[in-house]
Parts: structure tokens; sequence; C-alpha cells
């Protein structure tokens, strides 16, 4: 059964949220009128869809791509609360409607080196069903001869998915590997990267990346009391868990990408991505993946016609725990030398453990307007980082408004294989884009 939530508060001001909103809507307003020889242009393709919208300032001193997202969802599951069995920060987490994503988006060029570019998010926070926002991406750009500098906050280039946002996904959530290996968002950092272009003829590249990671918040109260509860009862004191296991610091990325075209009609795609750092404890985590992936157009260069794509990506980490803190807890409730020598030699400082899953996803669209998909993730399990086995199977229909994308609703099931039980969810998901795409 469906249940409706038509109220959101507000965890912010009002005033917080109309500065960026009335900022950005100024922004849009623009593009009701172009001017010929004033020192704003706007110009468009196509008004009613914003496709190729770029607002010109000063006769191409800078030009500005704007671009608004929508996503939210609606549908039922078998558990009361499905955000536990989501992985991602904008993955439906109750029954009933709600809000995945407000995306402000913009791109601003200064001639051909210099450029910026912005992601700011309107979500809802699961802890109180409130409206929160943040910059999911705000950084500079440098465009030299075969270099690409970025510096600010931005998504790292890791797999094939990392450095997409909610509005360019094939399926309603994230996958699972990619949310319990990499994080709610993914891998996200505020430092700076660099895109090597490797001469080859269809474009290979490496990115180098360093920084710290970005901590996220949109909704742990549950987890925590989760775990309050867990060493209330005696259990989990030494246990990492997912969130403690993920980069928090400083960390470095990398990834070879390597397209290859068979021929016009077919098309290939590799990558080997690495990335090391300090995790919750300070102790070492490592994540290594690699992928594969595969189109078929039906048209091939030439527009229209079927297509079909298909990818399969393999992902393990390696991390290192320490079980300080539940020694600390003994020694806090006056066990003396002895005992915690005891404990030490049972238990030891520090455990270790190796962690994997994988994805793999088929599209097959007849025409612009349907995609036919299915994806399989897996990620293993660990009693000692009491970290679950999981299987999720989801199929979904997808159903494109028009030949620019701009509309979209998606139908998909999900059929969750836990350890314990098997779960059920269907989800509705509107989709909205206005601007520069």
């Amino acid at each position: 059964m469906l249940q409706v939530y038509p109220s959101i508060k507000l965890k912010k001001p009002l005033t917080h949220h109309a500065e960026i909103c009335g900022f950005s809507l100024a922004i849009w307003a623009l593009s009701s009128a172009s001017v010929v020889g004033s020192p704003i242009v706007v110009s468009s393709s196509d008004w009613q869809t914003g496709e190729n919208l770029m607002i010109d300032f000063f006769d191409g001193f800078a030009t500005l791509r704007p671009q608004i997202n929508f996503n939210g969802v609606a549908g039922d599951s078998t558990v009361a609360d499905p955000g536990e069995l989501e992985v991602g920060a904008h993955d439906p987490y109750r029954n009933g409607l709600s809000l995945q994503a407000l995306e402000f988006a913009g791109d601003l060029q200064f001639g051909s080196l210099l450029g910026a570019a912005a992601v700011y998010n309107l979500y809802e926070n699961e802890d109180n069903n409130s409206l929160d926002g943040e910059f999911e991406e705000i950084y500079a750009t440098l465009d030299l001869n075969g270099l690409g500098v970025r510096g600010g906050r931005y998504l790292n280039a890791f797999g094939f998915q990392n450095q997409s946002h909610i509005h360019s996904w094939d399926f309603v959530d994230m996958p699972l590997v990619y949310g319990r290996l990499l994080g709610e968002h993914g891998l996200r950092t505020d430092g700076a990267s660099a895109l090597f272009e490797i001469p080859s003829r269809w474009g290979a590249s490496l990115a180098l990346s360093f920084g710290e990671s970005v901590g996220h918040d949109h909704g742990h109260e549950e987890d925590h009391s989760h775990e309050e509860e867990e060493e209330e009862h005696g259990h989990g004191e030494e246990h990492a868990g997912d969130e403690d296991l993920l980069f928090d610091g400083t960390f470095v990325s990398t990834r070879l990408l390597v397209p290859w075209n068979q021929d016009d009609f077919n098309r290939w795609s590799a990558h080997v991505s690495l990335a090391a750092g300090e995790n919750a404890f300070e102790k070492p985590t490592l994540i290594y993946a690699t992928g594969i992936s595969y189109e078929w157009l039906e048209n091939g260069y030439e527009p229209g016609g079927a297509r079909f794509r298909t990818s399969l990506e393999l992902f393990a980490r390696s991390w290192t725990a320490s079980a300080d803190d539940h020694d600390e807890e003994e020694e806090e409730h006056g066990h003396g030398e002895e005992d915690e020598h005891e404990e030490h030699e049972e238990h030891g400082d520090e455990f270790s453990g190796t962690d994997f899953g994988f994805l793999a996803e088929a599209i097959y669209s007849p025409s612009f307007a349907w995609d036919l998909g299915g994806r399989v993730g897996y990620v293993s399990g660990d009693s000692e980082a009491d970290l679950e086995e999981r299987w999720r199977l989801s199929p979904a229909l997808t159903w494109w408004a028009n030949e620019s994308k701009s509309l979209s609703l998606r139908l998909q099931y999900n059929l969750d294989l836990l350890p314990s039980e098997t779960e059920q969810s269907v989800w509705l998901q509107l989709g909205m884009s206005w601007g520069a795409h």
C-alpha cells in the first residue's frame, strides 16, 4: 500500500534555499529573451527542453551552460523502512513519495583554457524528512593540450559510473557494489585531479586524483542508534561496519580508461581503477576495480536506430581495522592490565579483511523512447567487519518522452536476497531535465 507524505519541513532557514534557488532561477530567466548586440546573448536549439542552452557573455568572453534536473520516486517495499535496503544517498528511503534530487547545475567556460562547474543538490534528509542541500560538485578547470586539471570538489574518475549524477543513471538507485565499497555518494574529493589524454586512435585516458574525502550527512541517526543498541547488548564493539571502512581523510585514486571502436557499429571500453587511503580507524583501505563494456548501434554514427549496451565490473577492497575502541571501553570499566593483555592476545590490536562484489548490466533500446534494462549486483559478507552478503536483481523499463530525453518515467523492481530473508520493492521514478544536455 502506497503512503503519501505531502509535507516537507525545511532543515535550514528558508532564506538559505531562497538564495540558492533565486540565484539559479535568475539565470534561467535570462532564457526568456535574446537581445542582439547586448552583452548577454541567450540561445537554445529547443526552448521547450532547453537543449543546447547557452548564455554568452560579452561576445564570447565567457559562456554558461545551465541545467535543472529533477528526480522523484514513488513506490512500496516489503520492508517498513526501505532505507535499510538502499546504499546510495539519493536512493528511495521510504514507502510512498519522496524527492530524490533537485539539481541546479552549470558549466562556465572562459575561452578555451579556463572553466568552472558546479552542481547544487536539494534533497530530503531521511532523518526528519526535511529539505536540505549541498554542493555535490564545485570546481575550477584548466584545459591544456592533452591535459585537463580540476581543483575543488568533484566526483573521482573511478569505474564506469562514479562520475554520473542521478539524472543520468539507467536505474532508480545506486548499484550495491558502488554504495558498499565507495560510499553513498561514490568517491568524492576536495582536492585536485589531472586527466592525461593518451595518444591513441579512440582517446584513451589516465586520471589521477589527490585530496580529502568528502563526508556524507544524508541521515544516519538510525544507523548510529543501531550501533549503540549493539553495544548495549554486547555486540559489535570490534566490528568495523560499512562506513568505518570507507576513506576518511586523504586518499589517492587513479583510473586507466581504454575505449576501442571495432567499427562504426560496435564499440568497446575497459578500465582499471585503484584508490588508496586511510579509513575511520586511521588504517589503510585499498580499493581496486576493473570492467569492460560493449555497445552496439544499429545506425552506427548516424542518429536513430536500435541500441544495445552491456557492462561488467569487478570490485575488491582490502582493509585493516582497529579494536582499540573496544579495549579502551573495557579499560574504562575497570579491567586490570592483565585482563587487557589477555584481550589483546585474543583479538589483537588490528584485524584485516577483504570484501568484493560485481555489477552486471544490460540495456536494450529498440528506439529512443524505450529502454529495457536488467541489473545484477552482488557484495560479499564479512562477519568480523559486520558486512552482510547481498544479491540484488533489478529489471527496469524506462520511457522517454522525446529524443532529447528531458522527460522520463522509469518502472523498476528490486529483488534483494539477504542472508536470512528476501525482500521486494517496486519503484516508479519521474525524471525531468531542462537546459544544456
